[in-house]
Parts: C-alpha cells; structure tokens; sequence
C-alpha cells in the first residue's frame, strides 16, 4: 500500500493538486488494461455527501466498483477502470471536494470480485 499524505496546509493552497497525477497511481503501474485499485479517502469524508457525490461522478465515466464509508471515519473506494480513466475520476472527486480530503492511501489489488458498475456500499 502506498500512503500519499497531502498537509492541511497544501490541500487549502492548492486543492489537492496533488492527486491528480503522482497520487492517482504509482509510476510502475502503468497500462491500459482495467485493473482494480483500492483508494482510501482521509479527512472530512463522513457527513459531507462524499459517498452520494462519487457514486455520481462514477456515473459519468467507465468505472465498476464502490464506495464505502469506514467505521474509523475514512471512505474506502474501490475502482476498477483503466489508468487515463480512473486518474479523470479521481480528478473530478478532487475538484468536488478541494477541502476535504487530507491523505489518500492506494494500494493496487491482484483480484477482487466483478462489479456491473459503480454503486454505494452501506
């Protein structure tokens, strides 16, 4: 797994630019292959609409997995999509959030079960 912190500092300067190239995946990982990931959102992601809005935004692009709410108040989302897709969703859940997300962790999975589409977990 890979911890990719983001300061408070840097996330309200600059809305966590940061995410959208180096922490969208390692750069060994490449390819154009879907492949399942595993991102875990840390800060202000409980009670702020987090789950709703990125089940949405999974809507508009070619991605299968879920999003899920942690009992230690992080969100768990698994995307499986291609490499230029799935940094285009992170992308767009950034730009929904500039303020609430502290850290992500990205860990790159070797399997997980098939999903249809992207939904919300309860």
């Amino acid at each position: 797994m890979i911890r990719r912190p983001i300061s408070p500092e840097k996330a309200r300067s600059v809305p966590l630019r940061g995410l959208r190239a180096e922490h969208a995946m390692p750069e060994n990982a490449a390819g154009n292959e879907p492949t399942p990931w595993r991102y875990v959102f840390h800060g202000r992601v409980q009670g702020v609409s987090f789950r709703f809005t990125t089940n949405s935004i999974g809507r508009r692009f070619p991605v299968r997995g879920y999003v899920k709410n942690q009992p230690n108040g992080t969100v768990e989302m698994i995307c499986i999509a291609d490499e230029q897709t799935r940094k285009a969703f992170l992308e767009a859940i950034s730009d929904a959030f500039p303020n609430n997300i502290t850290d992500v962790d990205i860990e790159q999975l070797s399997s997980c079960p098939e999903y249809e589409n992207f939904t919300v977990v309860y």
